[in-house]
């Protein structure tokens, strides 16, 4: 097969962070020849960069690959490669028992990708390969965008060094490796160059961007130059830690008028013996104080917490739901605990029953539904820039989908809004806000 000849197409689960991976092997690809498309009918390489964080996420994954593999009878398709952390996870066992796959590559090898697949498609060679946590991957990589070109995420970080007692990123990923803060700046600037108003930082964990080599966070100093670039309207943090998250953080996230005063803040939950069996070192009394020091900066804080975690009883449930209607979060969400073999949790007692994880996820996110209408309604007759993500045409003018700065992509709500005038995708508009639903707002432009 010619070099001309090679086309692939990708599919990428899970969160953000595997994005930003996947848009790097999509540049590398490219780099070498290889071309990009979306169409899986016509593509001679299939690649499914797959999560691994939950089971959910490794059942979607597979279900994924199986569907992909199709294409090998019904398309062009002649190589199918796997991808990502559960690729690094499970290794040979991936490759043995989904025979549909030809390669599995782990997360440090990204590199050698485009090399593989032009031996494979001339060699026809089933091979697993993985090495160590690549140093390569931290240096500025060409990506092709994924996302609106308008909202683009820059991974500021790789790999984890909490080691929360639930979670197997830390033995997929590797310790914390920070990028230079320089290379996150020309990383961001060129985007910027092609089009980006909005950047969402992001990591494992960003408010840990310094604390290896300096002992304090150097996110402050991160936000502060890349709101030099002048283009760039607002800058995201996301993935914060409570533990690392302090005054300066907020200070900066809270003053500084390029930066969205929003953060996100994955808390898990709010019972100090459930916090420290999780290895998340604070306590309840923590994540009060850092609560009303977010509030009192004017900040939106959007959080994540997990429900039936072994040893998590119905008092300790009680506890938490009662937290979130005194302490109520303006964005929340949940998700059931899921034992991953190879972390201390796994090997707990007092399991949770599947059925009480759901019914208890159920509860809390059937409260925060109420909590979430009630804070919307206090946004009405307020007036926030608002970035148009779609449009519609009407008989009385235009419908808008967007964000205001307070709304995260893909897991915040959105605005709706209508107006005779006509925007483009990208563009920036004042919108007030009329009324609401329990997650999205609505209103017109002025």
């Amino acid at each position: 097969m010619s070099k001309e000849e090679i086309k692939a197409a990708f599919i990428s689960l899970g969160c953000d962070k595997n994005r930003v991976d996947t848009e790097e092997i999509m540049g590398a690809l490219q780099e070498h020849r290889i071309s990009i498309t979306g169409r899986m009918d016509e593509a001679s390489v299939i690649v499914v960069n797959t999560c691994s964080f939950i089971g959910e996420a490794r059942s979607e994954a597979v279900e994924t690959i199986l569907e992909a593999a199709q294409f090998k009878k019904a398309g062009k398709c002649r190589l199918l490669v796997a991808t990502g952390c559960m690729a690094q996870m499970y290794k040979e066992e991936l490759l043995r028992e989904v025979p549909e796959i030809d390669l599995v590559v782990g997360i440090s090898s990204y590199p050698r990708l485009p090399g593989l697949i032009k031996k494979a498609l001339n060699h026809k060679f089933r091979v697993c390969i993985h090495g160590t946590h690549a140093e390569d991957k931290l240096t500025p990589q060409k990506r092709i965008i994924t996302t609106p070109s308008y909202s683009v995420y820059v991974k500021i970080a790789e790999g984890c060094s909490n080691r929360c007692n639930y979670c197997v990123i830390p033995g997929l990923r590797g310790d914390f490796r920070e990028k230079p803060m320089v290379s996150v700046f020309n990383e961001t600037k060129k985007l910027v160059q092609d089009g980006a108003r909005e950047i969402n930082l992001i990591a494992q964990d960003t408010t840990f961007y310094g604390i290896p080599e300096n002992g304090k966070s150097r996110l402050p100093e991160l936000l502060q130059l890349l709101s030099k670039i002048k283009e760039l309207k607002w800058i995201r943090v996301l993935y914060a830690h409570p533990s690392h998250l302090d005054d300066r953080v907020i200070n900066t996230i809270s003053k500084n008028p390029r930066v969205c005063s929003y953060i996100d803040l994955p808390l898990q939950h709010v019972n100090t013996e459930i916090l420290k069996s999780m290895g998340r070192f604070y306590s309840k009394k923590d994540i009060i104080n850092t609560f009303k020091k977010i509030k009192e900066a004017g900040l939106t804080l959007r959080t994540t917490f997990m429900v039936g975690f072994p040893g998590e009883k119905e008092e300790h449930f009680r506890e938490l739901v009662s937290f979130i209607k005194k302490y109520p979060f303006g964005r929340m969400g949940a998700f059931t605990y899921s034992p991953e073999k190879g972390t201390p949790a796994f090997y707990y007692r007092y399991k949770v029953p599947h059925k009480i994880k759901i019914k208890r996820w159920e509860h809390l996110m059937k409260t925060q539904r109420k909590i979430s209408y009630i804070i919307n309604q206090k946004e009405r007759g307020k007036i926030y820039p608002v970035m148009i993500e779609s449009r519609v045409t009407s008989e009385s003018g235009y419908q808008y989908r967007g964000r205001t700065p307070l709304q995260a992509p893909e897991v915040d709500g959105c605005t709706y809004f209508t107006s005779p005038y006509y925007y483009r995708h990208g563009d920036m508009v004042d919108v007030m806000v009329t009324h609401c639903s329990a997650y999205d707002l609505y209103g017109r432009t002025l």
